[in-house]
């Protein structure tokens, strides 16, 4: 496995599980909510997730990224 493959997946990983955990334990603490409650936040939690492992990505090619 290559040098850059394996600083991917080091820092992939752990940055999935950590964004994951926001849609998850949102869902969970309202899954008796009402669906206006419910769609709102869980758009926000999947944003959060969304922004995590969108931040982690660039910064494991050791490339900069175009701004």
């Amino acid at each position: 496995m290559s040098r850059t493959l394996r600083t991917w997946f080091a820092t992939v990983t752990p940055a999935e599980f950590l964004g994951f955990t926001v849609p998850s334990v949102t869902g969970a603490l309202t899954a008796d909510a009402s669906a206006a409650l419910v769609l709102p936040v869980l758009l926000a939690a999947g944003a959060v997730e969304g922004a995590v492992l969108g931040a982690a990505k660039p910064s494991s090619s050791g490339a900069p990224c175009p701004r």
